[in-house]
């Protein structure tokens, strides 16, 4: 089940997604499909991303950081009357409420994903984040997706096959 699904499922029951917005097109080269299938590390050329020396690409894809905001807004109720007392006086009564509703609302980012021989890059106008190798506290694969997780900090990241930069990251463990 894909990280989207289990997602929705959990806050959503009984409710399916729509397949359209979880299709992401793959701009990963086939040959380094190929590579990391057969358990090497593939070389990508790019010049997107500045390296260090001695530093490679070896996964880049297209990604969309799944994020959630919690939005408070403001919910007002308000009662009363007027009346009449006399020509050019009105009196007015009345009271009101107002009360804070907070909800959950998904962002997306759209981007693009590198896996180095020494980083993790998620490229994007908003929301894009650098993360050292050796920092990767918890990584968890989905068929659609991959959360990373550097501290305190958690990255969900859909993906056209979330398993592939999985085995990417395993291969370059030390």
């Amino acid at each position: 089940m894909g990280y989207l699904q289990n997602l929705k499922n959990m806050w959503f029951p009984g409710q399916q997604p729509n397949p359209a917005n979880e299709v992401i097109p793959s701009i990963l080269p086939a040959a380094a499909r190929a590579c990391i299938a057969r358990g090497a590390l593939p070389q990508i050329n790019t010049n997107t991303i500045m390296l260090s020396a001695g530093e490679a690409v070896h996964f880049l894809e297209r990604a969309i950081l799944y994020t959630e905001k919690n939005v408070t807004q403001s919910n007002r109720q308000a009662s009363g009357m007027s009346f009449r007392v006399m020509k050019g006086m009105t009196y007015h009564t009345g009271r009101g409420q107002t009360t804070p509703v907070q909800k959950t609302v998904a962002e997306q980012t759209k981007g693009t994903l590198y896996i180095t021989s020494g980083r993790i890059v998620f490229a994007a106008k908003q929301n894009g984040f650098e993360k050292k190798l050796k920092s990767l506290t918890t990584i968890t694969p989905y068929a659609d997706a991959i959360q990373l997780q550097f501290g305190g900090t958690c990255y969900s990241l859909l993906l056209p096959d979330g398993n592939l930069a999985f085995d990417v990251i395993q291969l370059l463990k030390p």
